[in-house]
């Protein structure tokens, strides 16, 4: 996912990106929610380390990566 869409996580903008969105397909059979699956994608990227040890995304990279995802998200959905 992040090599597929990865805007707000560098300084530097990589020209291609894709439009991705999260869901929860069939909340029944996979048994998650839309807030469990961005709290994993949070727990993913706060547990990226540069290579001193530290964190690698800051809070606000995180939370401007995340909003944009659900702009997508949105903008995607087939409700009217």
């Amino acid at each position: 996912m992040f090599a597929l869409y990865n805007r707000n996580l560098y300084d530097i903008e990589i020209d291609t990106q894709l439009s991705i969105s999260i869901n929860t397909d069939d909340q029944g059979v996979f048994a998650t929610s839309l807030e469990n699956e961005y709290s994993l994608i949070v727990s993913a990227l706060e547990r990226v380390k540069n290579t001193d040890g530290s964190q690698k995304y800051s809070f606000e990279r995180i939370s401007a990566y995340v909003r944009e995802l659900r702009r997508m998200s949105n903008r995607q959905t087939f409700k009217q």
